[in-house]
């Protein structure tokens, strides 16, 4: 029994330090609660970084199409910099949620949402500008 609980635990913490990756199929949809970010309903000035989820799933940065490894990596980047540079996310109505989720927990995971510099916002809201 012990040995078991020992095996169990090992393979709890390995997993603690491994990259995060996209979406499996193989995900369960019940498994927890979609994770959420704080919705902005403002049209005004933004600052920071614009990244879109269209409905077939592809990704930008500032208008430029990036891989998921990109993207993460991006992310983890800005919630680094002690500047106040915010992430607004869209996504186009359509987009599978498993996408969503996914795009979602990078956010919430770099501790963009903590740090109160990530929000989601409307799809093609007009703002004139983005840094």
């Amino acid at each position: 029994m012990l040995g078991r609980i020992v095996f169990l635990a090992a393979i709890a913490l390995s997993a603690c330090g491994q990259p995060r990756s996209g979406p499996t199929s193989g995900q369960s949809k019940a498994a927890a609660a979609p994770p959420r970010l704080p919705f902005d309903h403002r049209a005004g000035i933004l600052d920071g970084y614009r990244v879109r989820v269209s409905r077939h799933g592809e990704v930008t940065w500032n208008g430029v199409a990036v891989s998921n490894a990109t993207l993460t990596a991006y992310i983890d980047e800005v919630a680094g910099r002690s500047q106040d540079a915010r992430l607004w996310v869209e996504f186009e109505p359509g987009v599978r949620q498993d996408r969503a989720d996914w795009v979602r927990h990078q956010i919430i995971d770099s501790g963009l949402c903590r740090q109160r510099r990530c929000a989601e916002v409307g799809w093609n809201v007009q703002r004139p500008v983005v840094n």
